[in-house]
This record gives C-alpha cells, structure tokens and sequence, in this order.
C-alpha cells in the first residue's frame, strides 16, 4: 500500500502521500477511505495530495475523472476548503492538470505544485484569506 493518509485535527488538514509504484486499485482504495471518512472528518479545511515519491502511475483516465467529480463535490459540500496536489515529473504535472480540469469550476480553489513547500505556503495564504473573510464579515 503505497500511500498514507494523516487527518491533522490541530490544523484542519488531509494530508495523503504516495510513493513508489501507484496502481488504480491502490488509488482507488485511498480514494473510498478518504471520501468514507468524509462525514466523520467533514471540519477539514484542506488537503494535500503528495505524489512526489510516485515513480509510476498506473491510473486510467477514467478513474483519475472519477476522483476528480468526487474531489469537486467535496469542495462543493465546503465552501471554505481547499486542495493542493504536488507531483515533481512533468508527465505527473501533466496529468494533475488534467484532473483538476475536471473538479469543476474551482480554479480559485485546487492547485497543482511541483514542491511541498509551495503547496503548504499557498494553503496557508488561502486559509489566511479565508480566516480574514470570516472575520470581516462576523463585524
């Protein structure tokens, strides 16, 4: 199973970090556990999928489509969340592209970076911003 799944209860984070070789049947079975889990950790204000361990991904189009309607309607169900995916190969960035092209209408909120500092800086940016919002609008 080349994939671990943190819930971060302090910062409200998913964080999922891949390695090695990643099948569709393993893709697929992060994918039920993270979206089962989804009504038991539904306070969560973001995530980050982290491939850049992956050194082969061996995910149809379709399933990679899949999980994108459900990554889309799981940012639906949380007007405040965000997403970030960090893959290091150009083929993988590629492919990220594409399926966040298929979350939806969420370019504001899914992004696609090369490094995990980038990411998590721009997490934090968003989940600043949004924070500021909330604020603002409660006075």
């Amino acid at each position: 199973m080349p994939y671990k799944i943190d819930y971060l209860e302090s910062t409200g984070g998913v964080i999922t970090t891949y390695w090695g070789e990643l099948t569709e049947q393993e893709f697929v079975e992060c994918t039920e556990a993270k979206f089962v889990s989804l009504d038991k950790y539904s306070h969560y204000r973001y995530s980050i999928s982290d491939l850049s361990a992956v050194t082969r991904l061996a995910v149809s189009i379709d399933t990679l489509k899949s999980n994108a309607l459900m990554s889309g309607y799981a940012l639906d169900s949380n007007e405040s969340g965000y997403m970030a995916v960090v893959v290091s190969s150009d083929l993988l960035y590629g492919i990220s592209r594409q399926w966040k092209a298929n979350t939806g209408n969420l370019d504001d909120r899914v992004g696609i970076f090369r490094t995990r500092d980038e990411a998590d800086e721009w997490i934090a940016e968003k989940l600043a911003r949004t924070f500021k919002v909330i604020v603002s609008e409660a006075n």
